[in-house]
Order: structure tokens, then sequence, then C-alpha cells
């Protein structure tokens, strides 16, 4: 048995065999998602999981990724639109979640008494089904590590967010008498969900957030990933201050990346007066720059010299999804220009509890294939959706159409047209549709419209781009919105835009990076 399962303790104590009959197995891997199985088990439950960087993700999916990561790259990095994901070490395929199957079970037993005669109640603690390595396959490049000291060592573990200073005083005075009887107690309310864990996973289980950052770099340093910027936002707690582990913290950050490739609080110090903008993604890449680490607490000076703290990056606010509506744009537009907006979603569920801890057996709105197209357009920099898929990447898509650009030439695979039907872009698919194609307006980015009022202007063809306007692809979901409401409010199916700058980006085909796996 191992330390803070409660399962481990039930099949320790005999219930466990007498309820299921043995070792408890679950499907954990979505019908829609192809991958190479492997089982993840533990002493009481084992769950079919996709082995790590083997789930297939269409290539057009990863091609329209990389192209939208290219063109925010040139955005003042507050306003680079970032695909996140909530928890995202909190996954399945690293056994968080193992034994929901388990207490689940035992939850059926008791649904009488705590819901509705017909509802089903079900326990779901992991946030996302695959591993880093998968979800920076489909496009995330916002990752957030829930940070915590358990068992002596920096945890990828899901508690915090508790605050009982009553109980949290107690501690203090516990901890006052433990020393000075030679010992030392690092745990609070804050702990609370870490050890005992909550997460259905064995709490010396929990992974080593140094195991973490470990597959973060291996995946930036794979060669088709070195032009790819990263932004880890470490969700921790002011207990590690309390505790004096902030230098394991920057320790374990310095000893996974190389110092001249963390941008770092110095080097914006450095960069700018306090006054200048953030720079561009682009900019930080061609300094050598590859990953930014942000703190949700501020630690001071202890960790200024690599991490940031949350508060000091782009005004970062996370506004509720709850507060965000899709059809008026409320709940982004209140904020000042150049906030970075992150909105995460939240789908885990503890029976008749919500993540919220509210009496609701859903959790609701969340970010989802439905959802993501309308926020994502209405200016929310990094939505972090739970439940990560491929189709739920492909809901995050705002330029290329499912299935473009074509693999093989056409003769005109520079130009490309926003349509106005769905606002995706498409190519010609062949030599004699080019010729449709350059009949289509050609689209001018008017120059100096604010980047929260973007402006276009249509010129029909053959003409050019006129002073004062630009030509060449939307860079970010909003101006891509505003380029298909200027081209609904005329006669046209479709606008014509260049992509020469931007065509170099490649088709990498996951069915073949993982094919030694199948």
């Amino acid at each position: 048995m191992r330390t803070g399962s409660l399962a481990g303790v039930l099949a320790a104590s005999g219930l466990f065999g007498g309820l299921f009959g043995g070792l408890f197995e679950r499907e954990g891997i979505p019908e829609s998602v192809h991958c190479h199985p492997e089982l993840w088990c533990d002493d009481v439950a084992c769950t079919r999981v996709c082995g790590r960087g083997t789930v297939i993700v269409p290539e057009w999916i990863d091609s329209a990724h990389r192209l939208q990561h290219l063109l925010s790259s040139s955005l003042p990095l507050c306003r680079a639109s970032l695909l996140g994901s909530h928890n995202s070490a909190i996954t399945l395929a690293d056994g968080y979640g193992n034994q929901d199957g388990f207490f689940s079970g035992l939850l059926k037993y008791a649904t009488e008494w705590l819901a509705p005669e017909g509802t089903e109640l079900k326990i779901r603690t992991n946030d996302q089904y695959f591993s880093l390595t998968d979800q920076l396959n489909m496009g995330v490049r916002m990752v957030e590590l829930d940070t915590h000291y358990v068992l002596g060592e920096l945890r990828i573990a899901h508690c915090g967010g508790l605050h009982l200073d009553a109980l949290n005083k107690l501690v203090e005075a516990l901890n006052y008498v433990a020393k000075t009887l030679g010992f030392d107690v690092r745990w609070d309310t804050e702990t609370v969900g870490c050890n005992p864990s909550l997460s259905s996973i064995p709490a010396a289980s929990q992974r080593l957030l140094r195991d973490a950052l470990g597959e973060i770099k291996a995946w930036m340093d794979e060669a088709r990933n070195v032009r790819e910027f990263l932004i880890v936002y470490l969700d921790d707690e002011p207990d590690l201050l309390d505790w004096g582990v902030v230098p394991e913290l920057v320790a374990a950050v310095r000893d996974a990346f190389p110092d001249d490739r963390v941008f770092k609080p110095p080097d914006r110090a450095a960069a700018a007066s306090p006054d200048a903008g953030w720079p561009t993604m682009g900019e930080l890449l061609d300094a050598g720059f590859r990953v930014m680490f942000v703190s949700s607490s501020d630690y001071g000076t202890e960790m200024e010299p690599y991490v940031f703290a949350r508060g000091a990056v782009c005004n970062w606010q996370e506004p509720s999804l709850a507060d965000i509506d899709a059809s008026s744009c409320a709940g982004t537009a209140r904020f000042p220009d150049g906030t970075l907006l992150r909105t995460p979603s939240c789908e885990i569920q503890y029976g008749p509890l919500n993540c919220d801890f509210a009496m609701r057996n859903e959790n609701s709105p969340v970010l989802d294939e439905a959802s993501l197209p309308g926020v994502l357009a209405c200016g929310l920099n990094v939505p972090a959706p739970d439940l990560l898929t491929p189709q739920r990447a492909a809901a995050a898509v705002w330029t290329w159409a499912p299935g473009y650009p074509p693999s093989h030439p056409t003769g005109c695979d520079d130009v490309a047209y926003v349509a106005a039907s769905d606002g995706r872009w498409r190519t010609a698919t062949s030599g004699a549709s080019c010729a449709d194609l350059v009949r289509l307006p050609l689209a001018c980015r008017v120059l100096e419209s604010p980047l929260s009022r973007p402006s276009w202007l249509l010129v029909e063809s053959p003409g050019v781009c006129p002073n004062g306007t630009v030509g060449g692809p939307p860079r970010y979901p909003r101006e891509n919105l505003a380029l298909v409401t200027k081209v609904r409010s005329g006669s046209h199916h479709g606008a014509r835009i260049h992509v020469s700058h931007v065509s170099h980006v490649s088709h990498v085909s996951h069915v073949s990076h993982v094919s030694h796996h199948l």
C-alpha cells in the first residue's frame, strides 16, 4: 500500500475485494482518440491510457497551430494568442485520477442519499487525459504546473485555494512546538488535496516537478520545435516562501533549462524602460529565449532572478468564462488594452460536487468545441480548457480549414482566401481554380487601427493595397473576425490574402512521429 491512498487502505482492509472482486480496471482513452495504449497501475486500480507522445494529431491541426504561433510572434507578448490547458500536468497519463473508477463504484452505493433518483454521479479528478508532450503536440503553448511541497519534494499536485486562517494558526503553533523537539511540520490547509491526495493517486506517486520540467525540455529540444516559445505558469502557494523552499523551485528551473534560454525578469528590465511595451515572441526567439516562467504567488527577491510574478506580466487577468458572452464579447472589452486574458475552465467532478465544490452535478460553462471559437474571436488570449483532445484543439484553430493547405502544389500556393461562410482559410485546389482565387478582392489591413479594434479595406482585383494599409493574413483571432465581418458586409464569398511569408511553416505528420510506437 502506498502513502496517501484511501483506496489502498480499503484494499488492505479487504473491502475492495469484497466489492469489486480484485484489481479495478477501466478505459481512460476517449473513443475518438488514436494512440499507443499503456496501463497505468497502482496497488488498487489500472487505467488504460495513451503512452507519452503517441496521440495522433491530424496534420492540418498541427500545421494550423504552428502557423498561428508564427503569426502571433509578430505581436507584443501581451497580445499573443496562445492555446493553454488547465492544470496541464494533472493528467490521467501520469496516474492522476487512476482510482476514479474505484471511487465512482463506491459512490453508486450512496447515490440514493446524495442525488435524485436516476442521477448518475461520477468522480473525475484528472484535468487532462494526455501527457504534457501530447498537449504540446496539440498546440498548447502555455502550460500550467500545479506546484506544491509534498512529502519533502516539489511535486505536481492538485491542492491550494483552501484558506482557513484558524487552522493555519493552529498548525503554526504545532510547528513551533515541534521545532523545539527537533521536528518540522510542513503542512497547512493549502496542502489539503495533495497529502492526502484528492486526485485518486497515492500522494507519493504524484509526479516530481523536475520530471515535468524535463518532459517539457525534451519536447522543446526536438528539431521541429526550435522556433516555439512557451510560457510555463506555476500555480503555487505562499507556503513555499513560508517553508523556505523557493530556492528549490528556482533550482529546479535552472537545472532544467539553460540560463540563456529563459526569459527572466532581469532580461525584461535590461531590455526596456519601465514604460516600454513587452517584446514580441519573435523578438524573444531571435534573442535566443525559448521559455519564460510565471508564478501565481509573488515570492519577491527570492524568485526574481528566474521567475516572473503573475501580477507583473501584462496586467494578467483571469476573467470567468461565465462572464464572457461570445455573441457580444461582453466580459473582455472591459479590460485595458494590452491585458493578457487567461481563462481556465474545469471539468473535475466530486460526485454531487462540481469543480467549485458547489452542489451541482455538472460544470458549466466550459471551454469546449462549441465555445472555443467564440471566446477566441472576442480577444481571450489564452483559453485553458480541461480534457484537451485533438478535436478540442481543432476548435481553437481560426486559420486553415480542415484539410488545408493541400500537400500538392497548385501553382498559386502563396495565395489563400478567407471564406465568408466560416472565416477559415483555403487555397486553390488545382491550377484551374487559381484563376478564380485571384478574382477575389485583396484584403488590406489598416495600419493605424488599434489591435483591439482592427480594420480592413477590400481592394477589387487586380488592385494593390493603398498607402496606410498592408496586405497579408490576419495575425490573431479578432483580426480574422474583423476581416470576415468586412467580407460579409459586401457581396463576396471571400477575400484574398497573401501567405508567402508564412508558407514555410512545415507540415509535421504525427502519424510518422509515433509510428515506431504502433
